[in-house]
Protein backbone atom coordinates (compact mmCIF):
# COMPACT_ATOMS: atom_id res chain seq x y z
CA UNK A 1 0.00 0.00 0.00
CA UNK A 2 1.53 3.78 -0.95
CA UNK A 3 1.10 6.52 0.31
CA UNK A 4 -2.05 7.77 -2.37
CA UNK A 5 -3.60 4.82 -1.66
CA UNK A 6 -3.32 5.80 2.60
CA UNK A 7 -4.58 9.17 1.76
CA UNK A 8 -7.75 8.10 0.07
CA UNK A 9 -8.33 5.89 2.74
CA UNK A 10 -8.01 8.80 5.39
CA UNK A 11 -10.26 10.73 3.31
CA UNK A 12 -13.08 8.12 2.73
CA UNK A 13 -13.07 8.06 6.32
CA UNK A 14 -13.39 11.54 6.74
CA UNK A 15 -15.43 12.12 4.30
CA UNK A 16 -17.93 9.41 5.66
CA UNK A 17 -21.52 9.88 7.51
CA UNK A 18 -20.30 8.16 10.48
CA UNK A 19 -16.87 10.61 10.89
CA UNK A 20 -18.67 13.94 9.62
CA UNK A 21 -22.27 13.26 11.08
CA UNK A 22 -23.86 14.78 14.03
CA UNK A 23 -23.14 11.73 16.40
CA UNK A 24 -20.29 10.99 18.08
CA UNK A 25 -17.33 9.58 15.97
CA UNK A 26 -17.17 5.80 15.97
CA UNK A 27 -14.26 5.27 18.14
CA UNK A 28 -13.21 2.35 15.31
CA UNK A 29 -12.92 4.96 12.76
CA UNK A 30 -11.46 7.12 14.93
CA UNK A 31 -8.82 4.72 15.64
CA UNK A 32 -8.73 3.60 11.98
CA UNK A 33 -8.22 7.48 10.85
CA UNK A 34 -5.26 8.05 13.10
CA UNK A 35 -3.52 4.42 12.66
CA UNK A 36 -3.35 5.80 8.77
CA UNK A 37 -2.33 9.78 9.44
CA UNK A 38 0.42 7.85 11.66
CA UNK A 39 1.65 5.41 8.54
CA UNK A 40 1.35 8.00 6.22
CA UNK A 41 3.97 10.34 8.93
CA UNK A 42 5.96 7.59 8.62
CA UNK A 43 6.45 6.82 4.57
CA UNK A 44 5.86 10.49 3.99
CA UNK A 45 9.62 12.05 4.11
CA UNK A 46 9.74 15.05 6.05
CA UNK A 47 11.23 17.89 3.66
CA UNK A 48 12.23 19.77 6.93
CA UNK A 49 14.31 16.54 8.35
CA UNK A 50 17.39 17.32 5.76
CA UNK A 51 17.27 20.99 6.77
CA UNK A 52 17.47 20.19 10.75
CA UNK A 53 19.83 17.76 10.46
CA UNK A 54 22.54 19.52 7.97
CA UNK A 55 22.05 22.65 10.49
CA UNK A 56 25.49 23.46 12.29
CA UNK A 57 25.58 25.23 15.65
CA UNK A 58 27.03 28.70 15.65
CA UNK A 59 26.49 29.39 19.37
CA UNK A 60 24.36 29.51 22.19
CA UNK A 61 22.63 32.86 22.40
CA UNK A 62 20.96 31.95 25.57
CA UNK A 63 21.22 29.24 28.32
CA UNK A 64 20.98 28.30 31.75
CA UNK A 65 22.03 24.93 32.76
CA UNK A 66 21.44 23.90 28.98
CA UNK A 67 21.06 26.10 25.78
CA UNK A 68 17.50 27.92 25.40
CA UNK A 69 17.91 29.74 22.37
CA UNK A 70 20.75 28.77 19.57
CA UNK A 71 21.87 29.56 16.30
CA UNK A 72 22.39 27.46 13.13
CA UNK A 73 22.95 27.74 9.72
CA UNK A 74 22.22 25.01 6.88
CA UNK A 75 24.73 26.09 3.84
CA UNK A 76 22.90 23.19 1.58
CA UNK A 77 21.00 25.34 -1.33
CA UNK A 78 21.66 28.18 -0.14
CA UNK A 79 22.41 29.73 3.24
CA UNK A 80 19.66 30.04 5.86
CA UNK A 81 19.87 30.68 9.30
CA UNK A 82 17.95 28.63 12.57
CA UNK A 83 17.24 29.77 15.69
CA UNK A 84 16.61 27.05 17.93
CA UNK A 85 14.41 28.29 20.87
CA UNK A 86 13.03 25.92 24.05
CA UNK A 87 9.56 26.21 24.22
CA UNK A 88 8.21 23.54 26.82
CA UNK A 89 8.40 20.58 28.57
CA UNK A 90 5.11 18.42 29.45
CA UNK A 91 5.60 15.46 31.36
CA UNK A 92 7.78 13.00 28.82
CA UNK A 93 7.37 15.53 26.29
CA UNK A 94 10.61 18.45 25.45
CA UNK A 95 9.52 21.08 22.38
CA UNK A 96 11.78 23.25 20.27
CA UNK A 97 10.84 25.48 17.62
CA UNK A 98 13.10 26.28 15.01
CA UNK A 99 12.27 29.51 13.31
CA UNK A 100 14.42 30.47 9.88
CA UNK A 101 15.77 33.82 9.68
CA UNK A 102 17.10 36.21 6.67
CA UNK A 103 21.02 37.69 7.22
CA UNK A 104 19.27 41.06 7.98
CA UNK A 105 16.69 39.85 11.10
CA UNK A 106 19.77 37.68 12.17
CA UNK A 107 22.42 40.28 12.23
CA UNK A 108 19.24 43.16 13.70
CA UNK A 109 18.74 39.88 16.54
CA UNK A 110 22.85 39.73 17.22
CA UNK A 111 22.92 43.54 17.45
CA UNK A 112 20.20 44.32 19.73
CA UNK A 113 18.22 45.97 17.09
CA UNK A 114 15.52 43.61 17.72
CA UNK A 115 14.08 41.38 20.30
CA UNK A 116 12.89 37.57 19.75
CA UNK A 117 9.73 38.29 19.68
CA UNK A 118 10.23 40.32 16.41
CA UNK A 119 12.28 37.60 15.17
CA UNK A 120 9.09 34.93 15.57
CA UNK A 121 7.17 37.79 13.83
CA UNK A 122 9.43 37.79 11.04
CA UNK A 123 10.25 34.22 10.60
CA UNK A 124 9.31 32.58 6.90
CA UNK A 125 9.50 29.13 8.75
CA UNK A 126 8.44 28.00 12.10
CA UNK A 127 9.19 24.25 12.74
CA UNK A 128 7.95 22.55 16.25
CA UNK A 129 10.82 19.38 16.83
CA UNK A 130 9.44 17.52 19.95
CA UNK A 131 11.44 15.29 22.10
CA UNK A 132 10.37 12.07 23.76
CA UNK A 133 11.95 11.72 26.75
CA UNK A 134 13.88 8.12 27.26
CA UNK A 135 12.35 7.29 23.55
CA UNK A 136 14.18 5.82 20.92
CA UNK A 137 12.43 8.62 18.22
CA UNK A 138 11.63 11.73 18.15
CA UNK A 139 8.37 13.11 16.79
CA UNK A 140 8.70 14.06 13.23
CA UNK A 141 8.91 17.85 12.32
CA UNK A 142 6.00 20.22 11.59
CA UNK A 143 5.74 23.27 9.94
CA UNK A 144 3.69 25.57 12.30
CA UNK A 145 2.02 28.84 12.10
CA UNK A 146 2.39 31.96 14.52
CA UNK A 147 -1.10 32.21 15.16
CA UNK A 148 -1.45 28.67 16.00
CA UNK A 149 1.24 28.25 18.57
CA UNK A 150 0.61 28.01 22.48
CA UNK A 151 0.55 31.71 23.89
CA UNK A 152 2.83 30.37 26.74
CA UNK A 153 5.75 29.72 23.65
CA UNK A 154 6.17 33.16 22.49
CA UNK A 155 8.29 35.46 24.05
CA UNK A 156 7.06 38.74 25.80
CA UNK A 157 7.67 41.75 23.85
CA UNK A 158 11.01 43.16 23.19
CA UNK A 159 13.15 39.99 24.65
CA UNK A 160 16.07 40.99 23.70
CA UNK A 161 19.48 39.60 24.35
CA UNK A 162 21.71 40.25 27.24
CA UNK A 163 23.49 43.49 26.18
CA UNK A 164 26.11 42.51 27.70
CA UNK A 165 26.87 39.61 24.97
CA UNK A 166 28.95 40.64 22.54
CA UNK A 167 27.56 38.45 18.93
CA UNK A 168 30.64 40.43 16.85
CA UNK A 169 32.93 37.15 16.48
CA UNK A 170 29.76 34.96 14.98
CA UNK A 171 28.83 38.15 12.90
CA UNK A 172 32.01 38.04 11.27
CA UNK A 173 32.58 34.68 11.00
CA UNK A 174 29.51 34.46 8.43
CA UNK A 175 30.55 37.59 6.50
CA UNK A 176 33.92 36.06 5.93
CA UNK A 177 32.26 32.65 4.84
CA UNK A 178 28.98 34.87 2.77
Amino acid sequence: MDITQIQAMVDRLEDSEEYTGDAAIPPVAEAVAQLLREIMQEQAPNEYQTLVENAQPLGDLISFDRPFVSLYWNTQDKPRFLLRVWVDQEDSVESWLWLELTWETMEAYLTHKIGLDECYRRSPLILEQAFVLNAVGDLPLQKRDLTDLPHSWIPVKHAFLDTDDDFTEILEKLRVTD
